[in-house]
């Protein structure tokens, strides 16, 4: 992955610019991702989806874009809404690397800044060529998936939306540390679910006990 990507940019009150690279946030993205992913023994698949899912951020129209919106500097190609896509790289590029992973690699890849998209738009995407200035190497990877989790198509479909969910995510929260770290540093501190669970089930029962005998609080409870 190459080291001269821009990524995210940030303007210090001084006036200074922070870069951070996209090796930086993609390496940021992974770990987190794999972190995730490892509730359900997917940390390597967690890892790969940080590593690609920006990828496109290498073509020079997007470098060009996000140097000019940022007030950084002037970019040097033209761009315009089509250009500025990038999601769709990345989504090649795990096909790519992980053919036997297709899609469920790249359906996360793919819609992680607009969504999941529905298969005729996927695979409308998935026919696009790779555009210049790309660095075509992806990460080595031995993808091993339990076959008992797709039992059926809608856990199939299940299993796509929790790496979505995953890696958008890890996306958010990486970006966030860079680029607000004031508010990424109030995250994390608090009570953990099972605290959390015991506040909720004292609550509740304090709201049943003060709550009126009426016929629609005897269906809430």
């Amino acid at each position: 992955m190459r080291n001269d990507v821009i990524s995210h940019l940030r303007q210090s009150a001084d006036g200074s610019w922070q870069i951070q690279t996209n090796k930086e946030h993609s390496d940021g993205v992974a770990a987190l991702a794999s972190k995730f992913c490892s509730l359900f023994g997917m940390e390597e698949w967690g890892r790969v989806l940080g590593l690609l899912h920006d990828r496109g951020k290498e073509r020079p129209e997007f470098q060009s874009y996000i140097r000019e919106v940022s007030g950084f500097g002037k970019g040097e190609c033209a761009y315009n809404a089509i250009t500025k896509r990038h999601a769709y790289v990345g989504a090649i590029l795990a096909k790519a690397a992980c053919p036997k992973a297709y899609p469920l690699l790249s359906i996360p890849i793919e819609g992680h800044h607009s969504g999941l998209h529905d298969h005729d738009d996927f695979v409308l995407a998935m026919k696009q060529e790779l555009p210049d200035g790309i660095d075509r190497q992806t990460p080595t990877a031995s993808l091993a998936l339990d076959r008992d989790l797709l039992k059926s198509p809608d856990e199939y479909n299940h299993l796509i939306r929790v790496l979505f969910s995953c890696l958008v995510d890890a996306d958010f929260l990486d970006t966030e540390s860079f680029m607000t770290p004031e508010s990424a540093g109030q995250r994390g501190g608090g009570d953990d679910m099972a605290t959390l669970s015991e506040k909720l089930r004292r609550k509740m029962d304090e709201m049943c006990a003060n709550a009126p005998k009426t016929p629609v609080n005897s269906f809430r409870a």
